[in-house]
């Protein structure tokens, strides 16, 4: 699979759908939003403990490469990202979904 997103993102899949091109863009997108989140959450887990006081000491705001507000907006930005784009994921595949379930359940109703 890596190999053929890597030929779609060079333009050498001729093969590849449009929507599969459009997969590989919102893949791109979720796993983008995902690494802004868990490195910012990495920041607030190590570099915001002690003396913040939950917002009430604004002087504590010393950043690695941003302020602590920035971070916070990378942080929850990122995340409302990759919700909405995983919420696209979900749609774009719902036929497979459907398809998994009911072959699930039709398979645990045989062994019953």
């Amino acid at each position: 699979m890596a190999r053929r997103y890597f030929n779609v993102i060079k333009g050498r899949g001729a093969k590849n759908s449009r929507g599969a091109k459009v997969n590989v863009v919102v893949n791109f997108i979720i796993a983008l939003s995902f690494l802004l989140a868990a490195l910012s959450g990495i920041y607030f887990l190590f570099f915001t403990s002690g003396g913040y006081e939950g917002g009430n000491n604004l002087a504590y705001d010393q950043g690695l490469l941003f302020s602590r507000t920035t971070w916070d907006l990378i942080h929850t930005w990122s995340g409302v990202v990759m919700v909405g784009v995983g919420v696209v994921h979900f749609a774009i595949h719902w036929r497979w979904v459907v398809n998994v379930t009911r072959r699930l359940f039709l398979s645990l109703g045989q062994g019953a």
